[in-house]
């Protein structure tokens, strides 16, 4: 899988969230992806550090009563930075 992939089957699996709350999930995935690009990893290991898109949809849509900052404290993965 490519970061194309994942952010679109992220993109697709959160498709009932308000636009805004799925716009800024997806930007936050998107800004790990650019993090981890910069630092020398490929796709494949920054997937592996974030896990499976499917997952992390079921994470979402699962607790869609959660207002969208109780969602992103609790379900935003650690992104680990090799500074």
């Amino acid at each position: 899988m490519i970061k194309s992939e994942f952010i679109n089957i992220l993109t697709n699996g959160l498709i009932q969230m308000p636009k805004e709350q799925r716009d800024d999930i997806i930007s936050q995935y998107e800004e790990h992806f650019d993090i981890g690009i910069s630092s020398g990893k490929s796709d494949h290991e920054i997937i592996q550090e974030l896990g499976s898109p499917y997952e992390i949809i079921e994470k979402y849509n699962g607790n869609s009563h959660n207002t969208p900052e109780e969602n992103e404290v609790e379900y935003t993965p650690s992104f680990k930075s090799e500074i």
